[in-house]
């Protein structure tokens, strides 16, 4: 069952056309949930038809849409729209906390009840985590706030330069810290890996490793970019060593999506993985080099590397298996 579909418009592109084709079709009939990456509100005119047609429509509705911003043109009547409609929101922070401080401030004053701060983790922002968490604590703009969510730093894209952080003391030391002082934390799911191997000694730690999602990616969720191409994730758009299905094209989900060769290579990247040294279930990226030597690599296509393959480490057999478990399973996603 696919329980989420992601779309992104960081191009303050028009999303309705492609989205009314897609999103009227059986295949999102189960979908419990649709989330949304926009940057600048004022320029996606057309996102409150979207959000409508969520609640409303006929063919499937009561799907609660969530949406990433950053804070910027965030208006008394976009607050009240959001609330109308979004079951939650995060707010990216960026060089300008107050943008970001004063947009959860506005949220959450609108009686929104699951807004989070997302915030990049890398070696060349560790102590800005820091800030955060501190300013989480003592900033009254931030008192409703439900949780910080920690992003791991994916290498992609010519003018990123920050690195990603490996090193587990590190992680933990961070993750103790905003504990310690009564913070919500979160991550998104690149990072489960790394969060259990850091917190692997912690008094409680079979409740955080199963309140802890690693890769979803073809397994319960979906990515679609403003144009309607489904990738794995938003981190392998336009990548060569991936492929994409044009949704605006298809006329079976299952077979041609779902249990497309494609989706399912990516799917047996994941669930062929035995990390058992970590926890139970638990899948690295695929794609990226993410993880430091406790947690291991299986990357089968790392961008800036050696593109080394990546060697399964069952059988065809249990793969399909699994995938087919994975196709009808429901999992809950904690943040």
């Amino acid at each position: 069952m696919m329980q989420n579909v992601k779309f992104q418009n960081l191009e303050g592109k028009k999303m309705t056309d492609n989205w009314e084709i897609i999103s009227k079709d059986d295949y999102f009939k189960d979908t419990d949930n649709y989330e949304y990456t926009i940057e600048h509100l004022p320029g996606n005119p057309d996102l409150v038809k979207m959000f409508d047609y969520c609640r409303h429509n006929e063919h499937n509705p009561g799907v609660v849409p969530n949406l990433t911003i950053n804070g910027f043109g965030l208006t008394d009547e976009w607050v009240a729209t959001l609330a109308k409609y979004c079951g939650g929101i995060a707010v990216s922070r960026y060089d300008n906390k107050d943008i970001c401080y004063d947009a959860v401030k506005k949220l959450t004053d609108a009686g929104i009840a699951q807004v989070n701060i997302h915030s990049v983790i890398a070696n060349e922002n560790y102590d800005q985590c820091f800030e955060l968490v501190n300013d989480a604590k003592d900033d009254p703009r931030l008192e409703k706030m439900k949780a910080l969510v920690f992003l791991t730093l994916k290498p992609k894209g010519k003018r990123n330069t920050w690195t990603t952080i490996k090193d587990l003391d590190k992680y933990r030391f961070l993750v103790n810290y905003a504990m310690s002082h009564g913070i919500g934390i979160g991550f998104d799911s690149c990072s489960a890996p790394t969060f259990l191997a850091a917190m692997k000694e912690h008094p409680k730690f079979d409740l955080l490793s199963q309140l802890s999602e690693s890769c979803e990616s073809d397994r319960f969720s979906g990515y679609a970019n403003v144009d309607g191409i489904w990738s794995h994730c938003s981190f392998t758009e336009g990548l060569p060593n991936w492929g994409t299905v044009d949704l605006k094209t298809i006329t079976d989900f299952d077979s041609e999506v779902w249990h497309s060769p494609e989706v399912r290579r990516f799917r047996g990247c994941l669930t062929c993985q035995d990390n058992k040294h970590i926890a139970s279930e638990v899948y690295l990226c695929p794609v990226y080099d993410l993880y430091g030597p406790e947690v291991g690599r299986a990357a089968s296509a790392v961008v800036e590397s050696d593109r080394k393959r990546f060697i399964p480490i069952k059988t065809q057999a249990e793969i399909d298996a699994q995938n087919a478990a994975d196709t009808v399973s429901v999992v809950a996603r904690f943040l």
